[in-house]
């Protein structure tokens, strides 16, 4: 793909997708443990209660709930949450930058077909190539990182609906304010993930109907054989091998 030149907005796109999800995850965070603190500092403490151990109580009382509390077991509660937002945070932005990436990658050749329609027989044979390798590019892709669109799908519906439900539960001006910010949080990083896999799908046939028109002159063996390919070859982002990403499937969702 050298000889359609380097993709100089796709490493600023890397920059700043990558300073967004680390900043707003961080933010997002802090504003969880400072909602989890109003709680706990509204909330009565007996006198042989610390605030450490109300804070832990409060916050993860689905485990203790079950488990007696004990302060290791608040350290080690705390790490596993932490580790688990960083791991989902990581999985969504390394799924973002991969697609977008490939995605681009698609659309170069359709930049490059859109301003050379009159190619020779050799020229279309090496674009047809290209389209080849990252038609099993996007395949490998999905052989191996289809179940992590399936997990990241899963996990962004589950904790959306989560977050709706705590609406009806916020007892407070600050707590319905940090649980709408939550919405909209997990809703951008649901969206981002699912358009950006959903491009590769519309990059990856964007331009049947133009090399379909191009007059009778200009056809030859290899665009009828690219023609095929595109047509017969559905290439997109599968999620577990369920479902193919593609913004009406994004919308219906």
């Amino acid at each position: 793909m050298l000889c359609y030149g380097p993709l100089p907005s796709l490493k600023l796109r890397f920059k700043i997708a990558s300073f967004a999800f680390l900043f707003v995850g961080v933010f997002e965070h802090l504003l969880y443990v400072y909602s989890a603190g109003i709680r706990v500092v509204t909330a009565n403490i007996k006198p042989h209660e610390s605030f450490a151990q109300v804070y832990f109580v409060t916050v993860y009382d689905g485990f203790f709930d079950i488990f007696n509390y004990a302060h290791w077991k608040a350290i080690y509660v705390e790490f596993v949450a932490l580790v688990t937002t960083f791991l989902w945070q990581f999985c969504d932005l390394f799924l973002v930058l991969m697609t977008s990436s490939l995605a681009e990658r698609f659309r170069q050749i359709n930049k490059y077909i859109l301003e050379h329609k009159v190619l020779s027989e050799a020229e279309w044979r090496t674009i047809r190539k290209q389209y080849n390798k990252l038609s099993i590019l996007s395949n490998l892709f999905n052989a191996n990182l289809s179940g992590v669109i399936m997990l990241s799908f899963s996990a962004n519906v589950y904790f959306i609906s989560i977050s709706l439900f705590q609406i009806l539960n916020s007892r407070t001006t600050f707590e319905m304010f940090f649980v709408l910010f939550n919405v909209l949080f997990i809703m951008t990083h649901f969206l981002l993930v699912s358009m950006y896999s959903a491009w590769v799908y519309e990059e990856s046939n964007a331009v049947i109907s133009e090399i379909s028109s191009l007059p009778l002159k200009n056809i030859n063996h290899e665009v009828d054989r690219l023609l095929t390919q595109m047509a017969e070859r559905d290439i997109g982002v599968w999620g577990g091998g369920l479902f193919q990403v593609t913004r009406t499937i994004v919308f219906t969702v």
